[in-house]
């Protein structure tokens, strides 16, 4: 087919023209949109791992502070227990307690 055969009309290459420009345009505009809504959910997945991340480290502050008064109260507990005095040194004490109260000396 030669080129010279194929008759063209001023008014559809007008058409023609326009209906290419206009799609270039809308074309154009759907990248921008596109890029632009990528932006969005990048800063939204940082913000939210940001988030996340504060949590994490409030949990692990938190789990550490618990973990160390338990250690303290657990510390404390057997410093306590080793000071308790046994059954039978609580009744030698009650009775020299008792036996100096009846005569009158200090212990």
């Amino acid at each position: 087919m030669s080129r010279s055969s194929v008759t063209v009309r001023p008014s559809s290459l007008l058409q023609f023209d326009s209906y290419l420009r206009n799609s270039m345009q809308h074309s154009y505009r759907l990248d921008q949109r596109l890029h632009m809504l990528r932006e969005e959910v990048r800063t939204m997945t940082r913000d939210k791992e940001r988030g996340e991340q504060v949590w994490r480290d409030r949990l692990q502050r938190g789990q550490r502070q618990l973990k160390a008064k338990e250690e303290e109260m657990s510390r404390q507990s057997q410093y306590f227990e080793t000071l308790k005095p046994s059954s039978s040194t609580r009744s030698a004490w009650r009775g020299t307690e008792n036996s100096a109260c009846k005569t009158g000396s200090t212990p």
